[in-house]
């Protein structure tokens, strides 16, 4: 990586080569106000893709081919002095680069399925994309990637914890990976809420949080064929 300055508009550059075909997943989180900091991602011919910008986010989601990129954290030039904006800046920052699947078991083809694009689930609700100031939190996405570990099972774990009492619901609509949710003292480990458990139906539920409590969210993926 190489470092960089707030006050120059460029906070760090990442310089890479994408050997075979890739989907890169990219975001950088920071106040809106203060920094407002984006994604650029260049290829070696000088083609410039920028992130989708969401107020205190900035994603970038693409197929690589192969070739060197370089990749950019930076802030866009504002209409101010700079003596009215930070000469340092907190900032989230998340990189995923994901190959095409492999072949299903069984195919024989011995060729690789096509990309999928989609989000992650957050590893953390704390990130600055997520910690708004209307007291609200809102997580959605039409297509999230599935942890796949196992050949038929995987979950992931999200700790959690609100500092007032607060309404909590999950939604999951049906989807070939059977999904589960479920959400779970991070104390004692017993299951609070969950949803139906029902096999490639909805998931749902709402649940009160206790500010004094931490929890787990639990996403559990099940992979019940090939596909």
């Amino acid at each position: 990586p190489r470092s960089g300055s707030i006050n120059s508009g460029l906070l760090a550059s990442y310089t890479f080569t994408a050997t075979r075909t890739a989907t890169i997943d990219v975001s950088v989180s920071s106040n809106f106000l203060r920094s407002d900091l984006r994604i650029v991602l260049v290829n070696s011919g000088g083609l410039a893709f920028s992130g989708t910008h969401d107020y205190n986010n900035n994603l970038l989601q693409m197929e690589l081919t192969p070739d060197t990129y370089n990749l950019r954290i930076v802030r866009p030039p504002v209409g101010v002095g700079a003596v009215y904006l930070p000469t340092c800046t907190p900032f989230n920052f998340l990189l995923n680069v994901s190959y095409p699947n492999t072949p299903a078991v069984g195919d024989g083809s011995g060729a690789a399925q096509g990309l999928c694009i989609g989000d992650r689930v957050p590893n953390s609700f704390q990130g600055l994309q997520y910690l708004g100031l209307d007291g609200r939190m809102h997580v959605q996405s039409d297509s999230f990637f599935p942890a796949k570990g196992s050949l038929f099972f995987n979950k992931e774990n999200v700790l959690l914890q609100v500092n007032a009492s607060s309404i909590m619901r999950v939604y999951v609509e049906p989807h070939v990976v059977d999904i589960d949710v479920k959400l779970i003292n991070n104390k004692t480990g017993a299951i609070v809420a969950q949803g139906s458990n029902a096999i490639h139906k909805e998931e749902s539920f709402v649940y009160v949080l206790d500010p004094t409590l931490a929890y787990q969210f639990q996403v559990q993926y099940w992979f019940w064929d090939s596909t």
